[in-house]
């Protein structure tokens, strides 16, 4: 892999990493708004909570998917 395009995917990498912990700090603060619910807004609330779960597995995924990538390319070695 050129350097260039290491220095891309690493870019990359970091801006998957930092959406992943925007991601993960939206799934607490939907899970606060679910525990902390009225009754009748428990539902709607937990619905919220498991979007932002669906929302920070993928953000999850993209992020693994970069690093084994990068580390692929730049005899890195991980185990998955």
């Amino acid at each position: 892999m050129s350097s260039s395009a290491e220095k891309r995917l690493a870019d990359d990498m970091t801006d998957a990493y930092v959406d992943w912990r925007e991601e993960r700090a939206a799934v607490w603060l939907a899970y606060d708004g679910w525990t902390s619910a009225p009754t009748a807004d428990a539902a709607v609330a937990f619905a919220t909570y498991r979007a932002a779960l669906d929302r920070e597995e993928r953000a999850a995924e993209v992020y693994g998917r970069l690093v084994m990538q990068l580390a692929a390319g730049t005899n890195l070695a991980f185990s998955a």
